[in-house]
């Protein structure tokens, strides 16, 4: 879960990282999210729009080699509405359901406005 408004700060500025909350195996723990930088976020389509304070997010990915509670983002998603981020190889790929569905209710308005 998102604690706070660092994400606009990552999007800002990608040396900064991502803090969660998350259960892990001793209850309740607090990771740091390391995601790519924010041009490739931005290009994949995320925004400062994309991830808010309190989404409900499950993540996986490569935990940092000194075992800190820091983790390499390989996968993160929000399954409330079925966002997805995924690390493939080398490639960013993002699936945001309600962005894309909200673009076409946009399209199918302007088309009603036009005829």
């Amino acid at each position: 879960m998102l604690t706070n408004q660092e994400w606009v700060e990552y999007l800002k500025n990608s040396e900064r990282n991502l803090d969660a909350c998350g259960v892990g195996a001793r209850g309740t723990e607090r990771w740091r999210l390391v995601l790519d930088n924010r041009h490739e976020l931005a290009a994949g389509g995320m925004s400062a729009d994309t991830l808010k304070a309190g989404d409900r997010l499950v993540v996986t990915g490569g935990r940092a080699r000194n075992r800190s509670r820091s983790l390499y983002v390989r996968r993160l998603q929000r399954r409330v509405d079925g966002f997805l981020y995924e690390q493939v190889g080398t490639n960013l790929r993002v699936r945001d359901y309600l962005r894309a569905e909200r673009m076409r209710v946009r399209q199918c308005d302007e088309l009603r406005h036009r005829g």
